[in-house]
């Protein structure tokens, strides 16, 4: 087979429940170029590593499986990104991961037709439609149709990501050699892939709708910024995105560093980890500084207030079935008489 145009980075952990319907979409594209999907399985425990055997046998000039031994992503997300690339041989690359699909087999004819019409474009992405894999909120499609493509700027995905992961595709090696290498122990790592490749370049936008983002409870970003289990975990990795946004590209993210610090500094102390709190108020005080001010002393005084009014009421409450007690004995002692 020729060098195929397109490389599909794929990376998959326990996505067996989703996996197929992942690369029966690649296999299913209609193109006029070669193409092969670069999956990379991160030491899954529930046989996901046997179904893209599978498709290996099935389609060996497409799928180009890798099998770690060891789950790499919870050391570092940026060794999956870095074991792909090493293997990468098309001009551009397609981005899907194990539990989400591809609905359109036009999509990378499509995209890879405007990025050869736009050569100053580094990468291009379309809609997806959002959907929870347990029903619990009603599909969207990202980003909402009311939004036009001349918004999508590199200053625009500066303030917010707006490229589900699945529709993006790059231009290999487009990368500003500016810009320092994939940083290390970060997250969003997607969103800060996107930024190193709009840097200086254009962003191409395709209105069409063809893929599906599934959000389910195995996923990273499942009850981001919503659950105390999220904030606990993530908010290292995040606070390094925020800072490296500001080292790479000169961009203010105090107050996202403040917003984030708030949230972690009201989670660490409703569980009571001082040690943490402590941790992260010396490592990132200007951050810390600023979450104090205003609206997080307000929610801890308030927490403190809400605390003060509990005890005042369980006390009365104590007294109260204390006083009944009395009254019932009482009563008791006079209709024994």
């Amino acid at each position: 087979m020729s060098s195929p145009i397109v490389s599909i980075s794929c990376l998959v952990y326990n996505h067996s429940r989703f996996l197929r319907e992942c690369l029966d979409g690649f296999v299913m594209q209609k193109t006029d170029f070669p193409f092969e999907a670069i999956v990379h399985d991160d030491a899954s425990t529930d046989g996901s590593a046997e179904i893209i055997r599978e498709y290996a046998e099935r389609y060996p000039e497409i799928i180009r499986p890798i099998y770690e031994k060891e789950n790499v992503f919870s050391k570092d997300p940026s060794v999956c990104s870095r074991e792909i690339n090493k293997r990468i041989r098309g001009k551009y690359v397609a981005i899907c991961e194990g539990d989400d699909y591809w609905t359109d087999p036009h999509k990378l004819q499509r995209q890879v037709d405007y990025m050869e019409a736009h050569p100053n474009c580094s990468l291009c992405f379309h809609r997806a439609r959002v959907c929870y894999d347990d029903h619990s909120q009603a599909d969207t499609v990202y980003p909402g149709e009311e939004r036009k493509a001349e918004e999508f700027t590199f200053d625009a995905l500066l303030r917010g990501n707006f490229m589900a992961t699945n529709t993006v595709m790059y231009r290999f090696g487009a990368i500003d050699s500016s810009l320092g290498p994939l940083p290390s122990h970060i997250m969003p790592l997607d969103w800060f892939g996107h930024l190193m490749h709009a840097y200086k370049h254009d962003i191409g936008f395709l209105p069409q709708i063809m893929s599906v983002y599934r959000r389910n409870s195995g996923g990273v970003w499942w009850k981001a910024g919503e659950s105390d289990d999220w904030a606990l975990k993530q908010f290292v990795p995040q606070m390094r995105f925020y800072e490296k946004v500001k080292e790479y590209f000169s961009y203010d993210t105090t107050e996202n560093e403040a917003a984030l610090m708030r949230m972690t500094l009201l989670t660490y102390l409703r569980h009571g980890h001082w040690e943490e709190f402590r941790s992260i108020a010396e490592t990132h005080k200007e951050a810390f500084d600023l979450a104090l001010k205003g609206i997080t002393l307000r929610e801890i005084d308030q927490e403190k207030r809400i605390k003060r009014k509990l005890r005042r009421y369980r006390k009365r409450l104590r007294l109260l079935v204390g006083l009944c007690s009395i009254l019932l004995l009482a009563l008791a002692a006079m209709l024994a008489r």
